[in-house]
Parts: structure tokens; C-alpha cells; sequence
């Protein structure tokens, strides 16, 4: 009993660590390279399992194997640097600040106000929300300006204030903090987006199309706030649309909730009338 206990404790330490590592490393570009080398890893212990069971021993290959892993070890630690620098400073950090940090629902709030207040002095903004799919390659890709800010509708409304040096960019807002300023999405070739629709929309749209991002966009010529998510573009939106929009679209309970009520349907016997006599 003892045995059985100290084993299950095992695999669910090494299982929290695991999932601990994946989801740092999500977004990342050490994130793509640990996915490469697992499926190498994956390869190399099929095909060895496989040469073992026809019964074939080699001599040099596992002289060769020894070495690739020693120096695999030291090429892991250069490779994985940046991350591990990050994650020994967030170790740092007082632990309560996750608890005592901005919830989404006031996230969605802020995000609302600002963006309401852009939209009638007709400022063009445009604001990524991160969900599943990690945005942090698009923040290293095009250089954005890294932030690590509370989201506040006032400082939404100074980044995209006119003639400053971010106000073109977009803001990436990731694990309920303003992440980065300035930082430019991929432009989406879709022919059927109306003609209307600038740089902006075309950034939105590009990005939803290859992430699961919430993206909201102001308007520079109309004021008109539209939203792109799974590459499709939602216009025209009111304050209080944009805000329940979002609450269903980023927030974590009522997108569970969504999802529980779409299965239920889905799963929901059908109901087949008696035929009258």
C-alpha cells in the first residue's frame, strides 16, 4: 500500500512539472523547439524498440547516442536561456501577486471603457486579447515594446493617443497584464472583407485567423468597434455589445459554461412526436 502511494505521488510531481514547463514554454520559441525534439526523441525510441525486437544489437550507435545526449544537455541550457532567466525571476516575485492581480471581468471592464472612449473621439486602437494559443513569438517577431502592465482604460487610451511612437502598433494583453505595445500582426489576404476595413481590420482579422486571440479594433475613420475572432470580423459593436462579447468570449467560467451548455445540446436526445390517430 505504502509503494502504491509513493508511486502515484511521483507521477503526479513529475506530471505538475511537465505541465508546469509546457505552459511557460507556450508561445515561445523554445516552446517550438522542446516540440521538435520530443518527436525526435519519439522517432529514436520507436525505431531502437523496433531494431530490438528483430533482435539487432549495435555497437557505435549507442556509443553515439551517449554522446548526443551529453552534449544535448549543455546545447539545452544555451537554447532554453531566455526562458530560464524569465522563469527564476518570476520564482522571485511575491507569490501573492497572481491572487491580488486584475480578474478578467474587471479586464473586460477596462478594455470596454477604453475602447468606448477611443471610439467616439474616433482614435483607431487595436488590442489583442491571448486565450489558449500564446502570443509572446508575435511580441519577439515584430519587436514590440514590452510593458508588464496592469490593464487600465487610461493607459489603453495613452498608448493609442495620436503622434506617439505605439499608437500604430497594437497591444497584446497575455496572463491578465498588458504584455507589449507597438507590435504588429499578420495581415490577412481574405477578398471578401469589406472595402472599408484598413490596416487595422486586416491585422485583426490576419490574426485571429492563426491564433484563437480575441482582437477588438477601433475604428481611425468611423470610431465603429468591431471584433475579430476565429477569422471572422464582427462590426459595429455598442459599448455594452463589446462588453458581452467579451465576457463571453474571454472569460474562463462562462466560456466553460458555453461550452457544457453546446454539448448538452449536442448530446440531447431528439424528441420524436407520437403520430395521431
Amino acid at each position: 500500500m505504502t509503494g502504491l502511494l509513493t508511486r502515484a505521488i511521483e507521477i503526479l510531481v513529475i506530471s505538475l512539472v511537465v505541465y508546469g514547463t509546457l505552459r511557460f514554454l507556450r508561445g515561445t520559441v523554445g516552446g517550438g523547439i522542446l516540440t521538435g525534439l520530443a518527436w525526435i526523441l519519439g522517432v529514436a525510441l520507436a525505431g531502437w524498440a523496433g531494431f530490438h525486437q528483430l533482435g539487432l544489437e549495435f555497437q557505435i550507435l549507442p556509443t553515439l547516442a551517449n554522446w548526443f545526449l551529453t552534449l544535448s544537455t549543455f546545447a539545452l541550457l544555451v537554447i532554453f536561456q531566455p526562458e530560464l532567466r524569465r522563469g527564476l525571476v518570476r520564482l522571485g516575485r511575491n507569490p501573492w501577486q497572481e491572487i491580488f492581480s486584475a480578474t478578467e471581468a474587471q479586464i473586460v471592464e477596462e478594455i470596454t471603457e477604453a475602447m468606448t472612449m477611443l471610439s467616439r473621439e474616433k482614435i483607431g486602437a487595436l488590442i489583442a486579447i491571448e486565450r489558449e494559443v500564446g502570443l509572446r513569438s508575435y511580441i519577439e517577431s515584430s519587436k514590440g515594446i514590452k510593458v508588464d502592465a496592469e490593464v487600465t482604460a487610461a493607459l489603453l487610451r495613452t498608448l493609442f493617443w495620436p503622434n506617439t511612437a505605439l499608437h500604430d502598433g497594437g497591444v497584446i494583453i497575455r496572463e491578465r497584464r498588458v504584455a507589449a505595445a507597438g507590435c504588429f500582426f499578420p495581415l490577412s489576404d481574405n477578398p471578401n472583407l469589406p472595402a472599408d476595413c484598413g490596416s487595422r481590420h486586416r491585422a485583426a482579422l490576419g490574426l485571429s485567423e492563426e491564433t484563437d486571440s480575441v482582437i477588438v479594433i477601433a475604428s481611425e475613420e468611423t470610431g465603429a468597434i468591431s471584433v475579430a475572432i476565429n477569422g471572422q470580423l464582427t462590426r459595429n459593436l455598442t459599448g455594452d455589445a463589446l462588453r458581452d462579447l467579451l465576457r463571453r468570449e474571454y472569460i474562463r467560467k462562462d466560456r466553460r459554461q458555453r461550452k457544457k451548455e453546446g454539448d448538452g445540446k449536442l448530446h440531447q436526445k431528439p424528441h420524436h412526436a407520437r403520430p395521431k390517430a
